[in-house]
């Protein structure tokens, strides 16, 4: 299960006393293009209908392209940012800071739970302009342009999403999704193998991790370069890693 806390605050600053929202995501398919169920929560308005994100390619892209889906879904039962432009007004709602956590509870208990993605918004000296920093314990740090938001009326979770849609794209709107991310096999004898140097991330780490956890041991293959575990094994991987 993923759990995403939604503070307005500096992430330092972050407790259960500024939480304003709450984000849980957990399998409904477990597979290598997996179904999501997801119910999100906003202070002031309670839970929302629970949503389901179906045939999303795991391990194929950054957590916070999968959370951010989510909660597009939440918000709007489109995978989309909506609206998709806001009118430039001088006045307007703003938000000093906001921050969200996000961990990872491989089985549901408190005490496996691990970060693996913040995310903080802070609005610039002029009002109404934001930046916004998002960390992937995979994939890094990535920081948006300064950007502009303006609604009628501002929501903390579409002021996340739009912040997410200039770190992706440059822009208010969500990348393409992901393809399945599929290594080349090597054909070796009888078996084929993934050289694990050769493949992209967050798959060659989250494989490393699930390795690990598995006391699977990498392999040796003649004329290969570089730590190889079977295909089998890296669908496997793909298939069940949690």
């Amino acid at each position: 299960m993923l759990k995403l806390s939604l503070h307005a605050s500096a992430p330092r600053s972050a407790s259960p006393q500024n939480r304003i929202g709450g984000l849980d995501v957990a399998y409904d398919k477990l597979a290598a293009r997996a179904d999501y169920k997801a119910v999100m929560w906003t202070a002031g308005l309670g839970e929302q209908a629970p949503v389901q994100l179906l045939n999303y390619p795991r391990w194929s892209a950054s957590i916070w392209d999968l959370l951010v889906r989510v909660i597009c879904l939440g918000m709007s039962r489109k995978e989309e940012i909506w609206p998709a432009s806001i009118p430039n007004r001088r006045s307007g709602p703003y938000m000093l800071h906001l921050s969200a956590l996000v961990e990872h509870w491989p089985d549901g208990l408190d005490t496996r739970r691990a970060v693996v993605g913040t995310a903080y918004v802070q609005m610039c000296t002029t009002r109404r302009n934001y930046r916004a920093t998002f960390q992937d314990d995979i994939l890094g740090e990535w920081v948006t342009p300064v950007f502009r938001h303006t609604p009628d009326a501002l929501t903390p979770w579409d002021l996340l999403t739009r912040a997410f849609g200039w770190a992706a794209t440059g822009g208010p709107e969500l990348p393409p999704r992901p393809d399945l991310y599929k290594p080349i096999p090597v054909p070796m004898g009888s078996d084929s193998y993934v050289n694990l140097d050769t493949v992209s991330e967050p798959a060659r780490t989250g494989c490393y991790r699930w390795l690990n956890k598995q006391a699977i041991d990498t392999v040796e293959v003649p004329d290969i370069e570089g730590p190889c575990v079977t295909e089998a094994q890296f669908v496997t991987f793909l298939q069940k890693a949690v």
